[in-house]
């Protein structure tokens, strides 16, 4: 219960709960989170172009592949394109959240729920 994912997850809810958790600052502590713990469980620093490698040798991870590659991007626009319309709407650092859960379940050998974020996003604004 201790592992990297466990231990951003937790970071990120905290962040979640504050004031200022749509800041750009916090979104930034956020995917910095998100990246440490994907490369801690790596054992290497993982990328979008060799996610399909990290799947391969962690198949628990496959159930959120889509939300990992999503995670990716956002992370991009982040820290590369601050001024660029983030690709997850208008609460990244919910939808951070809810991966660092997943990952977490993912770590733990539990099945995520089947829900990606992109059908969450839809139905939470239809």
């Amino acid at each position: 219960m201790g592992g990297p994912f466990a231990k951003s997850y937790r970071q990120i809810h905290k962040l979640s709960k504050t004031s200022q958790a749509n800041a750009p600052e916090a979104i930034q502590k956020a995917v910095a989170s998100m990246h440490s713990a994907l490369n801690g469980t790596a054992g290497y620093s993982l990328f979008n172009d060799n996610l399909d490698e990290f799947l391969t040798k962690k198949p628990a991870f496959n159930a959120i592949k889509t939300e990992l590659q999503q995670f990716f991007t956002l992370s991009n626009q982040v820290f590369f394109e601050p001024n660029a319309k983030n690709s997850i709407g208008t609460s990244p650092i919910e939808w951070l959240t809810q991966i660092s859960r997943r990952s977490r379940d993912c770590e733990r050998g539990l099945i995520p729920d089947t829900l990606t974020s992109a059908t969450m996003y839809s139905e939470k604004k239809g």
